[in-house]
């Protein structure tokens, strides 16, 4: 399948269904997302019923191949890290599998909303459940990010992310305004904790070019 799966504790191996690797390892709280395991290789004919448990919530899996299962993660109600498992079965679960984090950022708001053509301004976006990290402190397993768009040339900046708790905020610095984006353009910018789901964050952000200094006469 050519995608990347971060190892998980079973892949140092064990008995029974084993899971080595997932392609994501959060996802928002209204579910949609796809998730894919890698399983040490088991018979297609074996998969009477695959399923894959989030918690306490089973859904639907397909075995795409001996060693490929994916499945659809559900809507819950509540943010934060869940059990994950596999099942051919829906019966006997795998081990290793570790864990999922559901993620739940709403009312995101970006500070300021305006900022010079040049770039290096410091932005500072703020939600519930965006900070102090979401699920995971380890950003390099899945980096937070910015993402510029520009609606009328569908063309997109993503900018690297960090947390502050001491300012409560998501922080990321503008890069400069590309050739061909006018000032003043209307962007939509966009936040993930995950580099796979983003939120949009207001108000709507823009670039703006610095008013002119007056010229000073030298004094007679």
């Amino acid at each position: 399948d050519g995608g990347f799966y971060y190892p998980t504790s079973g892949a140092q191996g064990g008995t029974g269904l084993i899971v080595r690797g997932i392609n994501r390892l959060s996802g928002m709280v209204e579910g949609g997302a796809l998730l894919a395991a890698t399983i040490f290789d088991v018979p297609i004919e074996a998969a009477s019923t695959p399923t894959c448990r989030f918690g306490k919530v089973v859904v639907p899996a397909v075995l795409h191949t001996t060693a490929l299962v994916s499945c659809m993660a559900p809507n819950v109600t509540e943010a934060g890290p869940v059990d994950l498992a596999v099942s051919l079965n829906a019966q006997d679960y795998s081990s290793g599998g570790d864990q999922f984090c559901f993620i739940n950022v709403t009312g995101a708001v970006v500070e300021p909303s305006e900022a010079p053509l040049a770039g290096g301004t410091r932005l500072l976006i703020r939600a519930s459940g965006l900070v102090p990290h979401g699920c995971h402190v380890d950003e390099d397993r899945e980096p937070r990010r910015c993402r510029f768009t520009n609606p009328l040339t569908s063309e997109s900046l993503l900018e690297p992310a960090s947390i502050s708790e001491e300012r409560g905020a998501l922080v990321c610095y503008t890069p400069p305004n590309p050739q061909g984006w006018a000032a003043g353009t209307v962007l939509e910018l966009n936040v993930s904790l995950n580099s796979l789901d983003y939120v949009t964050a207001a108000p709507s952000f823009r670039y703006e070019k610095l008013p002119d200094l007056p010229s000073l006469s030298p004094a007679s």
